[in-house]
């Protein structure tokens, strides 16, 4: 397994490579931490 952080035009994501040579981009905010997605908004609501 090979990691590695990565920046392309503003966007930093933190790149892992596994030995079967799939790959998995996270990605980061400003301090380096995880970026995580909103998904509030596709949460069916009941009533």
């Amino acid at each position: 397994m090979k990691k590695w952080i990565k920046a392309d035009n503003g966007r930093v994501t933190q790149v892992i490579e596994f030995d079967d040579g799939s790959k998995m981009e996270l990605p980061l905010d400003n301090n380096g931490n995880l970026k995580w997605f909103d998904d509030s908004k596709f949460v069916k609501k009941t009533k």
